[in-house]
């Protein structure tokens, strides 16, 4: 899945192993701040979805998934193509992980339409 956006380009791998994010364009067209990240679905030990409002109704708006391992992290947006699975996927990784969400993460998940587990209550 890539992300277009005012920074660049960006492309995102999603394997059995981990999920991956590169800048597109090669070191030429190197981005400042914007380094390739790679983090195995065991290493994830934070996830976190925000929903950002447009409205005061919210009725629109955008998401925001964070992934934490250790040091090392990477942020989505719901603009990126085939976000809800990676969702998923992410929501499953804290499940195995045992990593315990914060409500509103957990009512994110569930808008949707992914469910999610907590392992520790």
């Amino acid at each position: 899945a890539e992300r277009a956006g005012d920074d660049g380009r960006v492309a995102v791998e999603i394997t059995g192993d981990g999920i991956s994010w590169v800048p597109v364009g090669g070191r030429s067209l190197r981005i400042p701040g914007l380094r390739p990240v790679r983090l195995s679905w065991g290493s994830i030990d934070k996830v976190s979805l925000r929903f950002f409002s447009t409205r005061r109704d919210r009725s629109e708006g955008w998401m925001e998934l964070h992934l934490g391992a250790g040091r090392r992290g990477v942020t989505l947006d719901s603009t990126l193509d085939g976000f809800r699975a990676i969702a998923a996927r992410c929501a499953r990784a804290a499940a195995e992980n045992n990593i315990r969400l914060s409500s509103s993460t957990v009512e994110n998940f569930q808008s949707l339409g992914v469910a999610t587990v907590n392992e520790r209550h």
